[in-house]
């Protein structure tokens, strides 16, 4: 194989796992921590409001947030405004009770999705599922 064409299937591969873009998309969300029976629900940015588009992670068959062994929590992440170069925010909550359990602001999206898959959302939604 050229030099060449190494290079170019390299990039391609860095292209597919970054996460480059300004806002969230429906795809984005398809490749985040999704345990089984939900699904990653995708709205986009709203060109007659301030708000970016988001993901929230819901119920399969049920679309509401998923009820743990108290909690119904709620995983949300967004774009923090209808701009190309958004900031992002995420954070998980207990449906009803208008308290987020964690809410934090990000500059990226690897940020964001990094929190989702392996940190402190993750950690947080699993936390408020398991809390009895």
């Amino acid at each position: 194989m050229k030099k060449y064409e190494l290079l170019f299937l390299f990039c391609i591969g860095f292209i597919n796992v970054s996460y480059a873009g300004p806002q969230i998309t429906g795809g984005d969300c398809q490749h985040l921590y999704t345990p089984s029976d939900t699904f990653w629900y995708f709205t986009p940015e709203n060109p007659y409001t301030a708000a970016g588009a988001q993901c929230a992670l819901l119920k399969e068959y049920d679309v509401s947030c998923p009820v743990g062994k108290h909690n119904s929590c709620c995983l949300i992440i967004a774009g923090d405004k209808n701009t190309p170069d958004t900031d992002y925010y995420g954070g998980v909550s207990v449906l009803l009770s208008g308290r987020w359990l964690v809410y934090k602001d990000y500059s990226t999206k690897a940020e964001l999705f990094r929190d989702v898959n392996k940190g402190e959302l993750r950690k947080a939604y699993e936390k408020c599922m398991n809390e009895s």
